[in-house]
This record gives C-alpha cells, sequence and structure tokens, in this order.
C-alpha cells in the first residue's frame, strides 16, 4: 500500500489530495527512493558552492593579507610588520617597502606580491583599511600597554588564526576598565578621557 492510499484510508480527504500532488502512487516505488537520494545530493552542492563563495569576516583589504600564514605559520611577531612609531600611540602598518623585504624574492608570480611590487614603482603605499579605531574622545596609547607587557591577543584577538583580519573583540569601557583593574591599571576617567580633567 503507497503512502497516498494509506492517507486516504484514515478519513481525511484535504490532507491524502496534497499527498497525491507530492507523492503519486509511482513514486512509492524505488524512483522516490532515487529522487530523494538525489535531491539530497543536489541540496549538499548548493550547500558546499555557498560555503565556499561565503566572504571571509572582516574588512576587504587592498591587498589580501593572511596573518594565518605571516603571524601563525612563519612566527612573524606582530612588531615586525606593525612598527611603534613615536609618540607611540598607534601601531602602524605594514609599508610596501617593508612587505618587499621578503617578497622580492617569494611568491614573486602571486598576482598580489606584483601589485606590490608595483605600488613600490610608483612609489605608492598600500593603504590597509584599519579595522580598530579608537574614538577620538578617548586617549589610548599602544607603546604603554606594550610597556605593560600586554598581549596583542588580548584587545585583537588570536589573530595568528585569521586568514583575513577582522574585529574579534569588541573592545569597549567595561572591557578596559576590567582589565586595567585585573592588571592594577589606573581607572580615573580623565587616565584615558582627557577631556574629562
Amino acid at each position: 500500500m503507497t503512502l497516498t492510499k494509506i492517507r486516504r484510508s484514515q478519513g481525511n480527504g484535504q490532507l491524502a489530495s496534497s499527498w497525491n500532488l507530492l507523492l503519486p502512487d509511482a513514486m512509492a516505488t524505488g524512483k522516490s527512493v532515487r529522487v530523494v537520494r538525489l535531491s539530497c545530493v543536489l541540496v549538499a552542492c548548493i550547500f558546499a558552492a555557498l560555503a565556499q563563495t561565503q566572504k571571509l569576516p572582516g574588512l576587504e583589504q587592498p591587498i589580501p593579507f593572511s596573518h594565518k600564514l605571516h603571524a601563525g605559520e612563519q612566527k612573524l611577531n606582530c612588531a615586525t610588520c606593525h612598527k611603534n612609531a613615536d609618540p607611540g600611540a598607534r601601531m602602524g602598518f605594514p609599508t610596501v617597502a617593508m612587505c618587499l623585504q621578503c617578497h622580492a624574492e617569494i611568491k614573486t608570480d602571486s598576482p598580489s606580491i606584483q601589485k606590490l611590487a608595483a605600488l613600490a614603482n610608483e612609489k605608492k603605499e598600500v593603504g590597509w583599511r584599519r579595522v580598530y579605531q579608537v574614538p577620538s574622545y578617548v586617549r589610548f596609547n599602544h607603546r604603554s600597554h606594550l610597556a605593560a607587557n600586554s598581549a596583542c591577543v588580548t584587545c585583537h584577538g588570536n589573530v595568528a588564526e585569521f586568514e583575513q583580519m577582522y574585529k574579534a573583540v569588541n573592545i569597549n569601557m567595561p572591557d578596559c576598565i576590567k582589565c586595567h583593574e585585573a592588571n592594577g591599571a589606573r581607572t580615573g576617567c580623565s587616565y584615558c578621557h582627557p577631556r574629562m580633567k
């Protein structure tokens, strides 16, 4: 007995007619098994295609840069590429010349590295997009945090696992205060908000 006949025998004509449209008697045989299998394969292929075309989290940069490769696999220290120029408030972005210290010989056939070389010839910089932005009303100095042995991962997440940089840690006042308290740093308003003196 097919599924449609079972539904009819239960006395629900409306339900039975809807099942007739979806599962005709011919599909109650081996054909239905093949249709279900093919449908599952089709759905799996669609999900696989979508997974491959999804964008990475974070801002797309002018030149793709993998922290996972450089900081993770190659074990480069953050300060290798991110210099802390005076007065130390910000960490800098790698310059084209800095990238080409390695990439003048490594992976030179890559279109991204060729783009870097072209920028160097034109005496231009990459124009990296900043992922973390300190608000204008907050005084923050990277150098003082580095001097206090703060780890980059505390505020930026484990970037050594990121294919593309993204805002992994939500930096906000309660979290900053919590960290300052845990490390014996000052928490007075005017310490981070100089206009509140």
